[in-house]
């Protein structure tokens, strides 16, 4: 073999290996403990009740998240989080303005009997 050729299959075989460990992604675990908190903080929040839909399929992704990262798919893994994490801030948001809206609707029942005993 000639002399300049014989490092062609050494570069070449540590260009594949290079390749493929720099295209390996990490697990996606501080992603998960936020996205976690999140839904936690939501149900804490009323979420489960205030908004279900979106408070439910922020665990259902969470689930399909912890699924995807147990068999290695992490980019599947954080693409999920991202997506309930979403969904989690959502139903938080919703369970919020509901509780406004809720609050204010007390407060203007309240200032209609206040004006009825005054008028009376």
């Amino acid at each position: 073999m000639n002399k300049r050729y014989s490092y062609l299959p050494i570069v070449v075989v540590v260009s594949i290996i290079l390749a493929a460990c720099s295209s390996r992604q990490n697990p996606p675990n501080l992603l998960m403990i936020e996205t976690q908190k999140t839904i936690e903080q939501a149900q804490s929040q009323g979420a489960a009740q205030n908004a279900p839909v979106a408070f439910n399929a922020a665990q259902e992704h969470m689930q399909r998240a912890e699924a995807a990262n147990s068999r290695g798919d992490f980019q599947a893994a954080s693409s999920l989080l991202e997506v309930a994490m979403a969904e989690a801030e959502y139903a938080i948001a919703k369970s919020e303005a509901d509780q406004a809206q809720k609050a204010a609707e007390q407060i203007s029942q309240g200032l209609q009997q206040l004006e009825q005993e005054v008028n009376n």
